[in-house]
Protein backbone atom coordinates (compact mmCIF):
# COMPACT_ATOMS: atom_id res chain seq x y z
CA UNK A 1 0.00 0.00 0.00
CA UNK A 2 1.14 3.62 -1.14
CA UNK A 3 2.30 5.71 2.04
CA UNK A 4 -0.52 8.19 1.89
CA UNK A 5 2.13 11.31 3.10
CA UNK A 6 4.30 10.76 -0.18
CA UNK A 7 4.22 11.74 -3.50
CA UNK A 8 4.05 9.03 -6.35
CA UNK A 9 7.34 9.34 -8.95
CA UNK A 10 5.48 7.94 -12.31
CA UNK A 11 8.28 6.67 -14.84
CA UNK A 12 7.59 7.03 -18.12
CA UNK A 13 10.91 5.82 -19.87
CA UNK A 14 8.95 3.12 -22.42
CA UNK A 15 5.23 3.80 -22.19
CA UNK A 16 2.97 6.82 -22.92
CA UNK A 17 1.07 8.24 -19.14
CA UNK A 18 -2.08 10.09 -18.72
CA UNK A 19 -3.30 11.32 -15.16
CA UNK A 20 -5.96 13.23 -14.77
CA UNK A 21 -6.29 16.16 -12.62
CA UNK A 22 -8.39 14.31 -10.32
CA UNK A 23 -5.73 11.32 -10.11
CA UNK A 24 -3.51 14.18 -8.46
CA UNK A 25 -2.73 14.17 -4.69
CA UNK A 26 -1.88 17.20 -2.84
CA UNK A 27 1.52 16.90 -1.24
CA UNK A 28 2.14 20.01 1.30
CA UNK A 29 5.61 20.99 2.18
CA UNK A 30 4.58 21.33 5.50
CA UNK A 31 5.23 17.79 6.47
CA UNK A 32 1.66 16.33 5.95
CA UNK A 33 3.09 15.39 2.64
CA UNK A 34 5.95 15.74 0.68
CA UNK A 35 7.94 13.73 -1.46
CA UNK A 36 9.06 11.04 0.83
CA UNK A 37 12.15 13.05 2.09
CA UNK A 38 12.10 15.48 5.82
CA UNK A 39 10.35 18.69 5.73
CA UNK A 40 11.97 21.57 5.27
CA UNK A 41 13.04 24.10 8.02
CA UNK A 42 10.14 26.89 8.19
CA UNK A 43 7.53 25.42 6.39
CA UNK A 44 5.03 24.93 9.92
CA UNK A 45 5.56 28.64 10.22
CA UNK A 46 3.61 30.89 8.20
CA UNK A 47 4.80 32.24 5.10
CA UNK A 48 7.07 29.44 4.28
CA UNK A 49 4.59 26.70 2.46
CA UNK A 50 4.11 25.42 -0.76
CA UNK A 51 2.58 22.30 -2.22
CA UNK A 52 3.32 19.70 -5.45
CA UNK A 53 -0.03 18.48 -6.66
CA UNK A 54 1.96 14.49 -7.22
CA UNK A 55 2.45 12.16 -8.73
CA UNK A 56 5.55 13.54 -10.30
CA UNK A 57 6.13 12.60 -13.75
CA UNK A 58 9.77 11.36 -14.79
CA UNK A 59 10.97 10.72 -18.14
CA UNK A 60 15.17 9.46 -18.90
CA UNK A 61 15.61 13.54 -18.57
CA UNK A 62 13.41 15.15 -17.44
CA UNK A 63 10.88 15.45 -14.32
CA UNK A 64 7.62 17.14 -14.24
CA UNK A 65 6.44 18.74 -11.02
CA UNK A 66 2.62 20.51 -10.98
CA UNK A 67 2.73 22.92 -8.09
CA UNK A 68 0.64 25.32 -6.09
CA UNK A 69 1.76 28.20 -3.68
CA UNK A 70 -0.85 30.07 -1.54
CA UNK A 71 -0.94 33.80 -1.80
CA UNK A 72 1.59 35.46 0.69
CA UNK A 73 3.88 32.39 0.73
CA UNK A 74 7.28 31.31 -0.57
CA UNK A 75 10.06 28.50 -0.92
CA UNK A 76 13.78 29.19 0.48
CA UNK A 77 16.36 29.79 -2.31
CA UNK A 78 17.44 26.41 -2.97
CA UNK A 79 19.87 24.60 -5.68
CA UNK A 80 20.53 20.84 -7.24
CA UNK A 81 23.61 20.23 -9.64
CA UNK A 82 23.40 18.94 -12.61
CA UNK A 83 19.90 20.76 -13.47
CA UNK A 84 17.67 23.06 -15.72
CA UNK A 85 14.22 24.43 -15.06
CA UNK A 86 11.46 25.25 -17.50
CA UNK A 87 8.70 26.75 -15.38
CA UNK A 88 5.13 27.78 -16.40
CA UNK A 89 2.64 29.77 -14.45
CA UNK A 90 -0.73 29.15 -15.27
CA UNK A 91 -2.67 30.83 -12.49
CA UNK A 92 -1.48 34.05 -10.33
CA UNK A 93 1.74 35.70 -10.56
CA UNK A 94 4.93 34.88 -8.57
CA UNK A 95 8.43 36.35 -8.01
CA UNK A 96 11.21 34.29 -8.99
CA UNK A 97 15.26 34.75 -7.36
CA UNK A 98 17.20 33.32 -9.45
CA UNK A 99 21.34 33.00 -9.18
CA UNK A 100 23.99 30.92 -7.93
CA UNK A 101 23.92 32.88 -3.99
CA UNK A 102 21.01 33.25 -2.29
CA UNK A 103 21.97 36.89 -0.90
CA UNK A 104 22.65 37.71 -5.09
CA UNK A 105 19.51 36.84 -6.61
CA UNK A 106 17.60 38.44 -9.69
CA UNK A 107 14.24 38.58 -9.36
CA UNK A 108 11.69 38.07 -12.26
CA UNK A 109 7.84 38.21 -11.68
CA UNK A 110 6.48 35.32 -13.94
CA UNK A 111 2.55 36.16 -14.73
CA UNK A 112 -0.45 34.19 -15.67
CA UNK A 113 0.77 31.44 -19.07
CA UNK A 114 4.36 33.36 -18.87
CA UNK A 115 7.89 30.96 -19.00
CA UNK A 116 10.50 30.93 -17.15
CA UNK A 117 13.90 28.97 -18.06
CA UNK A 118 16.28 28.60 -15.52
CA UNK A 119 19.72 27.56 -16.55
CA UNK A 120 22.58 24.91 -15.36
CA UNK A 121 23.63 26.23 -12.19
CA UNK A 122 21.56 28.43 -11.29
CA UNK A 123 19.21 28.28 -7.73
CA UNK A 124 16.19 29.40 -7.16
CA UNK A 125 13.66 31.43 -4.15
CA UNK A 126 10.30 32.40 -4.95
CA UNK A 127 7.45 33.91 -3.39
CA UNK A 128 3.90 34.91 -4.33
CA UNK A 129 2.98 38.09 -3.61
CA UNK A 130 -1.29 37.77 -3.94
CA UNK A 131 -3.58 36.83 -2.00
CA UNK A 132 -4.77 33.96 -4.22
CA UNK A 133 -2.86 30.53 -4.98
CA UNK A 134 -0.70 30.65 -7.90
CA UNK A 135 -0.60 26.99 -9.84
CA UNK A 136 2.69 26.30 -12.03
CA UNK A 137 4.74 24.03 -13.10
CA UNK A 138 8.51 23.35 -13.17
CA UNK A 139 10.12 20.77 -15.22
CA UNK A 140 13.34 20.06 -14.60
CA UNK A 141 16.24 18.44 -17.13
CA UNK A 142 19.55 17.13 -16.24
CA UNK A 143 22.31 17.50 -17.68
CA UNK A 144 24.77 14.45 -17.21
CA UNK A 145 23.93 12.77 -13.81
CA UNK A 146 20.54 13.25 -11.84
CA UNK A 147 21.42 15.27 -8.32
CA UNK A 148 21.88 13.60 -5.45
CA UNK A 149 20.56 16.02 -3.10
CA UNK A 150 19.04 19.61 -3.13
CA UNK A 151 20.58 22.16 -1.14
CA UNK A 152 18.43 25.17 0.83
CA UNK A 153 19.30 27.88 1.89
CA UNK A 154 17.40 29.35 5.12
CA UNK A 155 16.80 32.96 6.05
CA UNK A 156 18.85 32.99 9.46
CA UNK A 157 20.35 30.00 9.15
CA UNK A 158 24.36 29.62 8.65
CA UNK A 159 24.38 25.91 7.80
CA UNK A 160 22.77 24.82 4.51
CA UNK A 161 19.56 22.00 5.02
CA UNK A 162 20.04 19.41 2.49
CA UNK A 163 17.67 16.66 1.38
CA UNK A 164 18.09 14.08 -1.16
CA UNK A 165 16.90 14.88 -4.63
Amino acid sequence: MQNPNVLALVEGKHRPIYISWNERQSGTSSGKRDLGHRPLPLTNRPGWQGAATGPVVSGVNFRFFPYHLPGGQQRPFHTADNLELLIFVFEGEIEFGIGTKAEELEWIRVKKFDTLFVPLGMGVGYRNPGKTDARYVMTSARVGEWPREVVYHLPGEKEPFVRPF
